[in-house]
């Protein structure tokens, strides 16, 4: 079978690019301007944009007057390295964009976080976790725990139209802190979590607010507001950063419509490719895919919980 017309499609800048991820070899038609023909290279346009969405959303909580999240961003190498003081959770003291010339960086970075004594994680693009650097982790007692898949798609919105009950609108100014507790509720409902987290969050949220390539919306189901989402744009990528939906108002089509209304808003902001990331095989990556963005890679997370 004709291996292009197998291939995922999508658009950056000015560019068409074929590439087919089942066996690292993407079939290439006739285009203009440089073409990647390999999916390492797709693979680290999108690390980059995971990093970038990470490192925007802790510089806008470190602009908090006083710091005090205690946050700290590093580079060791081209690795990104992002920790806060207030929350020992792996999931926000992070290792991002560790490649295959970074062995030597692994030590420090370990030690980095161990002197601060909270749970890290590195998160690794399959394409670059070499066997040194896996061996090096393994050392230090490191292992897979969780894999979460990667997706991108043409900023172009699925033809679906969304359910006629649901609208969704940017979040205004004057309803900022109102959207930061809509949005931490629908995300955690049912879940625990620490007061200090939840305030950490909705804190990020109202940073985050107003700042260069951020864009929250809001879904409103019958005019009842019903949940949230959040945009990064950042040149011609943009990244879903997050959607969630009050639990009483689920299976509505908010998602759908969360989905559509910011790959919408991102080409309109001149972005031409949406990446996002959620766990594997999940509902989110059910909807994704439902408005058109299809699997890059599976990422894996290595990580090491304190004793």
């Amino acid at each position: 079978m004709n291996s292009v017309r197998e291939a995922h499609v999508f658009r950056q800048s000015s560019f068409l690019r074929l590439v087919d991820f089942r066996d690292r070899s993407p079939g290439v038609t006739s285009v203009r301007g440089p073409v990647i023909t390999s999916p390492l290279e797709v693979a680290r346009a999108l690390v980059r944009s995971d990093t970038d969405l990470w490192t925007a959303w802790f510089h806008a909580v470190q602009s908090i007057p006083t710091n005090p999240y205690g946050i700290e961003i590093h580079r060791f190498g081209s690795a990104t390295v992002l920790f806060t003081d207030a929350i020992p959770l792996s999931y926000y003291n992070r290792c991002m964009g560790l490649g295959p010339d970074d062995v030597g960086q692994i030590d420090d970075i370990v030690s980095f976080f161990r002197e601060r004594a909270t749970p890290f994680r590195f998160d690794m693009n399959p394409f670059e976790t070499t066997e040194l650097i896996r061996t090096r982790l393994e050392v230090h007692g490191i292992a897979p725990t969780e894999h979460q898949t990667n997706l991108y798609g043409a900023a172009e919105p699925a033809r679906r139209p969304p359910a006629p009950c649901v609208r969704v609108r940017p979040v205004r100014a004057t309803e900022i802190d109102f959207f930061a507790h809509l949005y931490e509720r629908a995300y955690y409902h049912g879940r625990p979590r620490s007061p200090r987290l939840s305030i950490f969050r909705k804190d990020g949220i109202r940073a985050r607010f107003g700042m260069s390539g951020w864009h929250f919306c809001m879904a409103l189901v019958d005019g009842l507001p019903a949940g949230g989402g959040l945009l990064h744009v950042n040149g011609h990528i943009a990244s879903l950063a997050g959607g969630a939906t009050v639990f009483t108002l689920r299976g509505r089509g908010c998602q759908s419509a969360l989905l559509r209304y910011r790959i919408e808003r991102a080409s309109a902001k001149g972005a031409t490719l949406v990446v996002s990331r959620c766990r594997a095989n999940s509902t989110s990556q059910r909807n994704m895919e439902r408005a058109g963005l299809k699997t890059a890679y599976t990422k894996v997370v290595w990580e090491q919980t304190l004793e």
